[in-house]
Formats: structure tokens, sequence, C-alpha cells
């Protein structure tokens, strides 16, 4: 079975995205992981409960993903025996700014079916410096208007006629035109909105 050696590690970043390696060994020599099973549990107590548990990281096998624990191949002997546990930028965000020790293990399931301790100690994170950081959104909106009148010609024609005598027509014609002017009409206007907002990590 792998040897757990007691490991700690010390100035992790609070708010990086950190990746810890874990290699496997019997009695100092790599030790070549044959199964898909493996997981990574962080807790403030050794003690606590698993579902008090800071962080659970899992391989696919054990219903994970490789975005939380991975396997790595040695390119020298085409084995897998290292694993990778990936503690994301978010997850170490979430951590109190202060120095902060917490307690895991890695444990991975042997080809014979057992479940072996391959890595154990602790994780000690410190505070990060910068914690404030500054986003200026500015927008601009711009609004046109047209308005717009259409030309209308009216013509009208009356015709009169009266009739006097059987050798005497008077006729009398009348013609009215109206006319609208075409009018066209636009505004545009634009205006830019700045904001800034301060965040404060917590």
């Amino acid at each position: 079975m792998p040897t757990a050696f007691p490991t700690h590690l010390s100035n992790l970043r609070r708010g990086d995205s950190i990746t810890i390696g874990v290699n496997l060994t019997i009695d100092g020599v790599p030790y070549a992981l044959t199964s898909d099973g493996a997981w990574c549990t962080i807790k403030e107590h050794p003690d606590d409960s698993t579902a008090d548990a800071i962080l659970i990281k899992k391989s696919i096998a054990a219903g994970g993903s490789d975005a939380q624990l991975e396997f790595i191949v040695n390119a020298n002997t085409n084995v897998r025996q290292t694993l990778h546990i990936k503690l994301l930028k978010a997850e170490t965000a979430a951590f109190p700014n202060r120095v902060r020790t917490l307690y895991f293990d890695v444990q991975v399931a042997t080809p014979d079916g057992d479940i072996s301790t391959a890595a154990s100690g602790t994780l000690t994170f410190v505070p990060e410096v910068t914690i404030e950081f500054t986003t200026t959104t500015t927008t601009s909106t711009t609004t046109t208007s047209t308005t717009t009148t259409s030309t209308t010609s009216t013509t009208t024609t009356s015709t009169s006629t009266t009739t006097t005598t059987s050798t005497s027509t008077t006729t009398t014609t009348s013609t009215t035109t109206s006319t609208t002017t075409s009018t066209t009409t636009t505004t545009s206007t634009t205006t830019t909105s700045t904001t800034t907002t301060t965040t404060t990590a917590p």
C-alpha cells in the first residue's frame, strides 16, 4: 500500500487557485496507482465529521471530476503515480482573511479493494494583500427621434351653369387649391453614464 508521509504546506495564499501534488510511494519507491478511486478531505479540525468538512475533492470514479482531483501519468514510467488536488480561487477566497490552518488527508482505493491513506497533514493559509479592487463601467445611450409631416395637395373645381334664354348661356368655374408643406424634424440625444464600484474581499 502507498505510504502516507505527514505533509505540512504553509504560506498558501487565500484567494489563489492552488494545486497540491501527492506522489504515491511504497518504501520510497513510486507506486503505480491502478485504481481510479481517490478523494481528499479538508477539515477545520481532524475530528470533525465528514459532513462538516470544509472541502471534499473526488476523482471521477469517486463521483467527482478532473477539475477536483486528477491522476497524473509519469512521462518516464507511463504509470499513474501522482495525484493533483485542485483548490479553486472561489473556494480559497471564501476563507477568512487571516492565518488559518486546516487538516487534510488523501485516500485511494487499492486494486485489492482496500482503502489506503496516501497523504495527510496540514494546510496553512495566509491573508491576501490585495483585498479591494475597483471596477469602472461606462455606458453610452443614443436616442434619435424623427418627426415627418407628409405633403398633401387638394384641388377642387366647381362649375355653375345658368341659362337665361334659349340662345344665351353663362358658365362660371371656380377652382380652389390647398397645399400642406412636408416638414421633417430629427432630434438626437446622447447620454453617457459612468459607474464606479469598489469591492472588498470578505
